[in-house]
């Protein structure tokens, strides 16, 4: 068998090779695991031999080189044995088989928008840690998607510390003009500095007075009006959308 995990996002396709592929196997089996540099040198050996006490084995290669492609893509689809490929993107062509079957390939892209925000309110759900709004906000601007530099705030506010929240804030209308014209990652950063030291009704009515889009801003008011949102989530939702 052969798994191919590819992306940018290595703390989620860590997470998952440690996980959801190699906790079970130890689980089960005994730590016949051996790493690979990316010139995969003992690779074809590790493939052919057979131990007579390890029936099951894995193979873990990081970005192989275009060398070795044909010895990869020779390997008998053996269920005893099990090659992943990792990489931080997609291989070259030389790999292209690595995305057809048999192989099972999975590929994780960094996370943007309402994604991002569900995965880290996920992330801090598993360590027993509730989030502020101002917080959930901070680590989608602030760390841009490294999931990595997340976990590390959400474990330190897990025994006690405090998420930093701290950035310098811009001229408050000329931020609010650039809201209506910026891309949804843009809003987002925008967003987090216009709330930082300004009340979130405020920053909601400035918003409504130059977006273009004054239909959808009246759907919020609405909203708000009737108590079904909170002017945060309303800003949260508008910024994303």
């Amino acid at each position: 068998m052969i798994l191919y995990l590819y992306g940018p996002d290595i703390y989620r396709r860590d997470k998952v090779l440690k996980n959801k592929i190699l906790e079970p196997y130890f689980q089960k089996y005994s730590n016949n695991i051996r790493t690979f540099d990316s010139k995969g040198e003992g690779l074809e050996e590790f493939i052919l031999n057979q131990s007579l006490f390890d029936k099951v084995k894995i193979g873990i290669i990081h970005s192989p080189i275009k060398e070795i492609a044909k010895i990869i893509k020779e390997f008998k689809d053996d269920p005893l044995t099990t090659l992943i490929i990792t990489a931080d993107k997609k291989l070259t062509k030389e790999f292209a088989y690595l995305l057809k079957e048999p192989v099972k390939s999975y590929s994780f892209d960094l996370l943007k928008g309402r994604e991002l925000t569900s995965y880290i309110i996920q992330e801090a759900t598993e360590r027993g840690v509730t989030l502020t709004k101002e917080e959930l906000m901070a680590l989608n601007v602030l760390f841009a998607g490294d999931l990595w530099a997340v976990s590390t705030e959400l474990d330190k506010k897990a025994v006690g510390g405090v998420i930093e929240t701290t950035e310098s804030v811009g001229d408050f209308f000329a931020l609010v003009k650039r809201f209506s014209r910026a891309s949804s990652s843009e809003r987002l950063e925008i967003l987090y500095l216009l709330m930082k030291d300004n009340d979130s009704a405020m920053v909601f009515n400035m918003i409504t007075a130059f977006s273009f889009k004054k239909g959808k801003m009246a759907d919020y008011d609405i909203l708000i009006k009737s108590g079904k949102l909170e002017y945060e989530e309303a800003l949260l939702d508008i910024a994303i959308s």
